[in-house]
């Protein structure tokens, strides 16, 4: 359990910048159409990797998520598909709208850091 919770701050803190992408360093994504996009691509790789980390751990038994735990995941899971499907739609240019994506990031994010807490950590 204390594994899964540093696990999950360490997550969070790679997430730290996404409201502030004008200071983040430039990553460099093969296809990235400016450098948001490709910052945006990264947050929602890591996003799927800490989701994709916590489903591993819960279907292990190594983790087992009450129903308030449950619910955080579940609207993980939501934030996470509303932030990739407007990615999708700024990658290929239907849309400029980087305050979308970019509050739907941050709501990711935030969500990524409350489940610490109902997993016990503080």
């Amino acid at each position: 359990m204390r594994k899964l919770i540093t696990f999950v701050v360490l997550a969070v803190l790679s997430f730290g910048t996404v409201g502030c992408h004008k200071n983040a360093a430039t990553v460099a994504i093969p296809g990235q159409i400016n450098t948001f996009d490709g910052y945006a691509y990264r947050s929602l790789m890591d996003a799927q990797a800490a989701i994709d980390s916590l489903k591993g751990n819960v279907n292990s038994g190594k983790l087992t998520l009450n129903a308030s735990q449950r619910v955080v995941f579940n609207q993980i899971v939501a934030d996470y598909n509303t932030a990739n499907a407007l990615w999708q739609t700024y990658h290929a240019g239907a849309t400029g709208d980087q305050a979308a994506l970019t509050s739907a990031l941050t709501t990711l994010v935030n969500d990524i850091s409350s489940i610490a807490t109902k997993l016990g950590g503080k």
